[in-house]
C-alpha cells in the first residue's frame, strides 16, 4: 500500500523537478537538454533521503528495509512520472523547437562517435534515428519505464539499506536500581 508519506514526498519531488527543469529551460534551452539529468540528480537523492527519514520518524525511529524501499520507490515513481509528463509537454506543446535542438545534439554526438563505430553500425544508427520520433507518447512512456528501474528502483534500494533500522537506538531504557 502506498503511504501518505510516499504520496506527499512524491508530489513534492515532482514539483521540485518541474520547477528546476523549467528554470533550466528559461536559462538556456540547450542547457535544459544537456544538463537536466545532472542538475536533477542531487535533489532526487536529497528528497529520497527525506522520504526515508520521514517514514522512519513516523514509525517511531524503526523501519524495515521493505517498508523503506516501498516508500522511497513510490515517492520516486510519482516524482519521475510528473517530471516525464512535464518533459512530454515541454517538447510537444510548450516549445516544440526543443525537438530540433535535441536532434541536432544527438546527430552531433553520433558524428563524433563515427570513428569508433564501424560503418554498418553507424548507418543503422542513423536510419533508426531518422525513423524514431523524440518525445512522442511512446518515447515518453519508454523513458518513464526505464526511469522506474534506473534511478527509481536502484537508488530506492540503496538508500533503503542506509535508512533501515530494526530497533530504536534512542529509546529510554529504565534501569533497575
Amino acid at each position: 500500500m502506498i503511504t501518505k508519506n510516499a504520496i506527499n514526498n512524491g508530489l513534492f519531488m515532482g514539483v521540485v523537478f518541474i520547477i528546476a527543469s523549467y528554470s533550466l529551460y528559461l536559462a538556456d534551452s540547450q542547457s535544459f537538454i544537456n544538463l537536466k539529468s545532472g542538475v536533477l540528480f542531487m535533489p532526487f537523492l536529497l528528497l529520497l533521503f527525506k522520504t526515508g527519514t520521514d517514514a522512519r520518524r513516523l514509525n517511531d525511529g524503526v523501519i524495515s528495509y521493505g517498508n523503506a524501499f516501498k516508500d522511497l520507490f513510490f515517492a520516486s515513481v510519482i516524482g519521475t512520472f510528473m517530471c516525464t509528463t512535464f518533459e512530454f509537454m515541454m517538447f510537444n506543446y510548450i516549445d516544440p523547437s526543443l525537438k530540433d535542438i535535441m536532434n541536432e545534439l544527438a546527430l552531433k554526438g553520433m558524428e563524433d562517435m563515427e570513428g569508433v563505430m564501424n560503418s554498418d553500425l553507424y548507418n543503422k544508427m542513423l536510419e533508426r534515428f531518422d525513423t524514431e520520433h523524440l518525445y512522442s507518447i511512446s518515447f515518453s512512456i519508454s523513458q518513464f519505464i526505464i526511469r522506474i528501474f534506473v534511478p527509481c528502483a536502484l537508488f530506492s534500494a540503496m538508500l533503503s539499506l542506509i535508512i533501515k533500522r530494526e530497533t530504536n537506538n534512542f529509546q529510554n531504557k529504565k534501569t533497575e536500581s
